[in-house]
């Protein structure tokens, strides 16, 4: 991990850290970029940047989905639970089944 030197200066009321702007470009941070700064016990800081939350539509639409895969492999599973396997349907898949 790299390590590099801050500078602190005031902004308004409060103070900012000013992340040179060769190491911003290396990180992918833009003006606006959210930042979470975490205090370490016994001292010390940690800056981390915020992932931002997939939409709640995005969410909604995958656990669906999740949902839809649930169904068809329950579908799939009583189906080969109660579907008996005959000598007739063995040969029929062992004849068109390629190797």
């Amino acid at each position: 991990m790299e390590t590099i030197e801050l500078s602190v200066g005031r902004w308004g009321n409060s103070f900012a850290a000013r992340i040179p702007a060769e190491t911003a470009r290396a990180l992918k941070i833009d003006e606006g970029a959210k930042l979470r700064l975490s205090l370490k016990k016994g001292g010390g800081l940690v800056l981390r940047e915020v992932v931002p939350a997939r939409d709640a539509r995005q969410a909604q639409e995958d656990a669906a989905t999740r949902k839809r895969v649930a169904d068809v492999l329950a579908m799939i599973r009583t189906w080969h639970a109660t579907t008996p396997v005959s000598d007739d349907s063995l040969a029929l898949w062992r004849g068109t089944a390629r190797y």
